[in-house]
This record gives C-alpha cells, sequence and structure tokens, in this order.
C-alpha cells in the first residue's frame, strides 16, 4: 500500500485527515475538538472527553466500555486535553490492531469508528445532563491531577513559568483548571460546556493505517 497523506473537507470547520500505510500492526484513530481557552470554563471543558469514555448510551457504564474495548482486541481508549496558544483542545485517540490481522477478517477500523463516534455523539445521560455518580469520579480524578503537579517537578516548574509569563492571558491556566473551578462543576454545566463543544469547535477526524478513511468520513 502506498503511504500517503490524505485531507477530506466534511463540513465548514469539520475534516478529516489520513495516512494511509500498512507499515504498522497498530493503527490510530482519533477526533479533536479546539475550542477558545475560556478561563471560566477550563474545568468544565477538561472533564468532558473523559466523562464521554466512561459510558455511552450503548454501553452505560464503564464495565460495558471496557468490555467492548477486549472484544475488539484490547483497543485502547485514552481521552485527553490539551493547551495550544489561546486554544483548548479536547480528543479522544483509540490504538487499535490493524485489520488484516483480526482472526474473523472483521473490519477492526470501521468497528473502532463506530464505537469511538457513540460514546461522543451519543454519551450517557441522565434528567437532560451527565450522571451524578460519573461526574463526581471525574471531579475527583481532575482534583488529583492539579493537586498532584506540584509533586512533578518539571511540570510544576513548566506551569509556574506559564502562570508569570502569561499573567491575565487564558493561557497561565492550567489544562484542568483550578481546584475552585473543578468544586463548582455540575453535571448540568459539564453538559452544556459538552453541547457549546459541538456548536463551536473546530473538528478533526485524525487516522493512521490501512483503513479507508472516506468509509470513516461517511460514518
Amino acid at each position: 500500500m502506498k503511504n500517503c497523506f490524505e485531507t477530506i473537507e466534511m463540513a465548514p470547520a469539520v475534516r478529516l485527515c489520513s495516512y494511509r500505510t500498512d507499515r504498522f500492526t497498530t493503527a490510530k484513530l482519533g477526533i479533536s475538538f479546539v475550542v477558545p481557552l475560556d478561563v471560566s470554563r477550563i474545568a468544565e471543558n477538561a472533564m468532558v472527553p473523559y466523562l464521554l469514555c466512561r459510558s455511552s448510551e450503548d454501553y452505560p457504564s464503564f464495565i460495558d466500555v471496557c468490555k467492548k474495548a477486549y472484544e475488539l482486541y484490547g483497543l485502547d481508549i485514552h481521552p485527553y486535553t490539551q493547551k495550544q496558544g489561546d486554544a483548548h483542545v479536547l480528543g479522544v485517540t483509540l490504538t487499535l490492531l490493524e485489520n488484516r490481522f483480526a482472526l474473523g477478517g472483521e473490519d477492526l477500523a470501521l468497528e473502532c469508528a463506530k464505537f469511538l463516534f457513540d460514546m461522543i455523539f451519543r454519551p450517557n445521560l441522565r434528567d437532560g445532563a451527565f450522571t451524578a455518580e460519573e461526574v463526581e469520579k471525574e471531579k475527583r480524578l481532575s482534583t488529583e491531577k492539579v493537586m498532584n503537579v506540584v509533586n512533578d517537578k518539571r511540570v510544576y516548574a513548566k506551569t509556574r513559568l506559564e502562570k508569570e509569563m502569561f499573567a491575565g492571558e487564558p493561557y497561565a491556566e492550567y489544562k484542568h483548571g483550578t481546584l475552585e473551578g473543578i468544586a463548582a462543576a455540575t453535571p448540568q454545566s459539564i453538559y452544556d460546556a459538552y453541547l457549546d463543544m459541538l456548536r463551536g469547535a473546530k473538528i478533526q477526524i485524525s487516522t493512521v493505517g490501512s483503513a479507508d478513511p472516506q468509509e470513516i468520513a461517511d460514518l
């Protein structure tokens, strides 16, 4: 297979970027949402990708998500949040087995894409918002991430440098927000942040592997 890059413009502010190759035993599939680095909403935005990977409409518990991942040959699910300039990048990356190694000849890339889009676009909701139980778990983990910065001297030094250099600017804030912002977040406020992300973010889907990018774009 010829190694080649391809970009498919799917809609305004939505594109798919693909590197098609059969050089590797695993493939990558990801989706990222780029939103403004809003100081008042950093904590809520940062928790969105992690909550989406905890459960979905078809997989209503974390155990269900893990079972499905194991069925897909040990699919690795990696939610993340990053800062890039004045942008907050929220996303999920999957690492999956290449199609040619599937024992039953199934199209793993397409199956994993369906699973990813199910988590992203059909979240597990209760009373029109994320579930309180999942939110409390994620708030606890986000709190630990903020507090653990002090224990990693390199990350702490970088964070303090950014806070001094960019004082008064959005980039000065830590990518997971503040302890106060995390504590104030609610199932409804995080769900509102999720809806605003869908409405206003620049969206990029990325693939690396032998999968047909047009099939994923169509999906």
